[in-house]
């Protein structure tokens, strides 16, 4: 299942603040672009928060809001819309093909279309072994109550009767936001002991929980991160998690959760022709952000994770070759395997580099934003390509609109 579209309505309670988005369409691989304070993060922060809400990673959000969603799963039209205000869900509706599937009002009250299940009508609960029911081919509609704090595509998926259901909850539950201008876990210590199975992967700050991992279902996992940092100018010999005297124990975590003081870890690298390991902390900022996001994103790849990827300020703090090269590295890694890449910037060296065909550019006049994708726009491409002129040039003039400079 892949993202088509998103438009949205949002008030903030006690703010007297509104803001609505116009349909943005999406591809496999968008970027983003516009000035500062426009709503580049906003929109991928409602991408972020609608998916979360959706697989009942979050509650709903105490504001008013009202979402439009269109996905394409397999060539069949999917469109979803939620409505909420105050912490409550006051409407709720999913199509497939413009037939609807699940519609609920704000009392919780709703009805789904459902798989119909073969039965014997003299069969007796619990008089035979349970077995994979098997479907007529048909739908029934069922009527239902959910909670009107709860989203009832979450609460009544289920892989056997609406597996429509369960298709959305595991896009929602696999997508994952990167705020390129914060620090990527590079203040985050590890725990010497970290069971697999606690690693959060929507985590952006738990990098040495997945480069561990990785490691160790992956045997080639670290030559794999040492290759990509190359890639983009940062030349390594080795990546290693080790014990660091840099983190305190506080006594206030020794609870239940710590019976015993913890072993702290960090990451640390060794640069070629240096002759010593640098650890996590003295790392450059720009330089582990790009080491964070090439181990995230190569785990989440291995590991078959990660539906939408959302990257914020892609290349924030970086030069422009490295900023060019990781941009190169997140265009393929999106264009060689399942995920669907969508990055914001207004970087004058990212804009540059990304091929204007993935571009959306952003406009916003008061509480309005609205979003022209470059998508199916080939002969303005092409006549701008005549020109002679960088995409940034194409960002700061008007030929987006006008078709000349």
């Amino acid at each position: 299942m892949r993202l088509k579209s998103i438009s949205a309505n949002n008030v903030v309670h006690g703010l007297e603040s509104s803001w609505e988005l116009k349909s943005v369409a999406f591809d496999k691989i968008n970027l983003i672009v516009g000035k500062n304070a426009s709503g580049k993060s906003r929109i991928l922060g409602f991408i972020n928060t609608f998916a979360l809400m959706l697989c009942g990673k979050m509650p709903v959000p105490g504001d008013y809001a009202k979402f439009n969603m269109e996905f394409d799963d397999s060539g069949i039209k999917c469109d979803f819309e939620i409505e909420y205000n105050s912490g409550k869900i006051i409407g709720e509706n999913y199509t497939q093909n413009d037939q609807i599937f699940l519609r609920r009002n704000a009392d919780g009250m709703g009805e789904l279309l459902t798989e119909s299940i073969e039965t014997n009508i003299d069969e007796i609960i619990g008089t035979s072994p349970i077995a994979q029911p098997k479907t007529t081919g048909k739908k029934v509609p069922t009527f239902f109550k959910v909670e009107d704090s709860k989203p009832a595509t979450f609460m009544k998926r289920d892989p056997v009767l609406s597996p429509y259901l369960e298709t959305l909850w595991e896009w929602s539950s696999q997508v994952k936001k990167y705020d390129f201008n914060l620090k990527l876990g590079k203040e985050a210590p590890g725990f010497g002991a970290f069971p697999a199975e606690q690693i959060d992967f929507r985590d952006q700050t738990a990098v040495i929980a997945m480069y561990r991992d990785g490691v160790k279902k992956h045997p080639d996992f670290k030559v794999k991160i040492i290759d990509d940092m190359a890639t983009i100018g940062y030349f390594l010999d080795d990546i290693q998690i080790t014990h660091t005297d840099r983190v305190q124990f506080s006594m206030n975590m020794n609870g239940p959760g710590f019976p015993i003081a913890p072993e702290f870890v960090s990451i640390k690298i060794k640069e070629k022709e240096i002759p010593f390991f640098i650890e996590q902390f003295e790392i450059s900022t720009g330089m582990f952000r790009a080491l964070s996001l090439i181990i995230q994103l190569n785990y989440s790849s291995l590991n078959n994770l990660g539906s939408t990827i959302l990257i914020d300020d892609i290349g924030e703090g970086l030069d422009y070759d490295r900023a060019s090269s990781l941009i190169d590295f997140v265009i393929k890694m999106g264009e060689s395997s399942d995920l669907q890449i969508i990055m914001s910037t207004n970087d004058r060296f990212v804009m540059n580099k990304v091929p204007l065909r993935y571009w959306a550019v952003i406009n916003r006049a008061g509480s309005i934003v609205k979003v022209d994708s470059l998508k199916n726009k080939t002969e303005l491409i092409e006549a701008f390509d005549f020109t002679g002129l960088s995409n940034f040039d194409f960002f700061t003039s008007d030929f987006l609109e006008k078709g000349e400079i």
